[in-house]
């Protein structure tokens, strides 16, 4: 009995931490698209410059690059989901339907990509 008690609450423990690391990394991400630069250095761009602009710095200029190349303005929407689900593991509540959640993201990641690509 004890020993279940114990490891409810350190797999509770671990849930919330993990929740709280997505949130972080989730406003990094946001903050590295909000200050992405485009003369900064990247996976297509070799900058001599010592000066980073991106507010992340050179790790938030490379992540930023990705995410513009492979989905767009849909990224601050990956952003919104990754900080969702961080804060659905970090509270009380109960987390129902993650699975189906998870699955359903790249589908909606891609129709947005899609839309927003389509716009002039």
């Amino acid at each position: 009995m004890l020993q279940e008690r114990v490891r409810y609450i350190i797999m509770r423990l671990i849930t919330r931490l993990s929740g709280l690391c997505l949130i972080g990394i989730s406003l990094l991400i946001v903050l590295a698209l909000f200050s992405f630069d485009v003369n900064d250095p990247s996976f297509n761009s070799y900058s001599t410059d010592e000066k980073i602009n991106n507010w992340v710095g050179s790790l938030g200029s490379h992540i930023a690059d990705l995410l513009f190349q492979l989905i767009g303005l849909a990224a601050f929407f990956l952003c919104l989901i990754i900080f969702s689900i961080g804060s659905k593991l970090s509270s009380r509540e109960a987390l129902t339907n993650i699975l189906p959640k998870i699955i359903l993201t790249p589908i909606s990641l891609l129709c947005l990509s899609v839309f927003f690509a389509s716009l002039p």
